[in-house]
């Protein structure tokens, strides 16, 4: 199965895409360690940094602590719908 994964090159960047997106999703909650629901109305719109390498939005919320709680809850299998 290897070897027919090495040879055909689309689906070996798609599951090296996929291997990232699952390992980000476990990574980035354990190391920035942010509340993805969190308010902090005086970090509102900030250019990305190490603490939001994303930024914040208009709500001053962190999307990469969103998105990778968003991840972990679709990857898990939780009964609750992923939205």
């Amino acid at each position: 199965m290897i070897r027919t994964l090495a040879r055909n090159r689309v689906a070996l960047v798609g599951t090296i895409a996929f291997a990232l997106l699952v390992l980000a999703c476990l990574v980035v909650p354990t190391v920035f360690g942010h509340d993805p629901y969190a308010v902090d109305f005086e970090q509102k719109q900030e250019g990305p940094s190490f603490a939001h390498p994303l930024g914040t939005d208009f709500f001053a919320i962190s999307p990469s602590a969103s998105r990778s709680a968003a991840g972990r809850r679709c990857s898990s299998h939780s009964p609750r719908p992923c939205s």
